[in-house]
């Protein structure tokens, strides 16, 4: 008879627990820890009592493969950006520049007078080179938001003698220029091109890292924009005035700001 009495009050109690239980429930005293924050990058819409782990939304690129991939990004804004043009925003300095001209003679060889010249070009297998290099060459200004540029390229060229017997005086070069700029070949090469006149100057993109970069282009100078000594000019006239020199130019640049 107890056996049956205890049988009945361990039913009695754990109906009660149960019920107990339940009531707890719909009371809302049973909770689930969470980040309640709707704003929040790890909110849990589930969690019913906020415990202290909300993080916040950090928007940016998240693709490690992209070039502005920012590793504190938790949420991706679509910024990612696949070519290095981002990285030449800015201003960089000219710091060195090392120039290199050649002029083929050969077409006007026949032309000169001058015997000793004819020898002279005649043992230089009829070419002229004017080399050299410059430090604080000049400066570019970079924007990449809307892809335009400022250039200054200041420098003077080296004196020097040509053949051994043409004397090439210093030559200032000073050239301002503006427009817009682009990354072409898969980033490989830097073109500018002059709102003004449409020319275009195009580099070959050697390097670059956040605060250097490496650039081989060529230059096309009128041969009026030199000052040449009459010796060298009577021969420049020869190839007349529309005739540009190409210069080949190495620049190393650093990031001003």
């Amino acid at each position: 008879m107890m056996k049956k009495y205890l049988g009945v009050l361990t039913l009695v109690l754990s109906l009660c627990f149960t019920a107990c239980d339940k009531d707890d429930d719909q009371n809302g005293v049973s909770s689930i820890p969470g980040c309640t924050d709707e704003t929040a990058f790890n909110y849990d819409p589930n969690a019913t009592e906020d415990d202290g782990s909300c993080i916040a939304v950090i928007e940016g690129c998240t693709d490690e493969s992209a070039y502005n991939y920012d590793a504190n990004a938790n949420t991706d804004d679509g910024s990612c950006d696949y070519s290095i043009a981002s990285q030449f925003d800015g201003e960089w300095r000219i710091s060195l520049l090392e120039y290199e001209a050649s002029i083929d003679l050969s077409p006007i060889t026949d032309m000169i007078d001058d015997i000793t010249i004819q020898i002279a070009l005649a043992l230089a297998g009829n070419q002229i080179t004017l080399a050299g290099e410059a430090v604080d060459a000049g400066a570019f200004i970079l924007n990449y938001a809307d892809y335009t540029y400022q250039g200054i390229l200041a420098f003077s060229t080296e004196e020097e003698t040509v053949l051994g017997v043409l004397p090439i005086p210093s030559v200032p070069i000073d050239l301002e220029t503006q427009g817009s700029w682009v990354l072409q070949d898969d980033d490989e090469e830097l073109v500018f091109t002059d709102s003004t006149t449409g020319l275009e100057q195009v580099y070959e993109v050697v390097s670059i890292t956040e605060n250097t970069a490496y650039l081989k282009g060529v230059l096309y100078m009128s041969l009026d924009a030199f000052d040449f000594p009459s010796e060298a000019s009577a021969i420049l006239d020869l190839l007349g005035s529309d005739f540009e020199l190409p210069i080949n130019m190495d620049l190393q640049l650093e990031r001003i700001n």
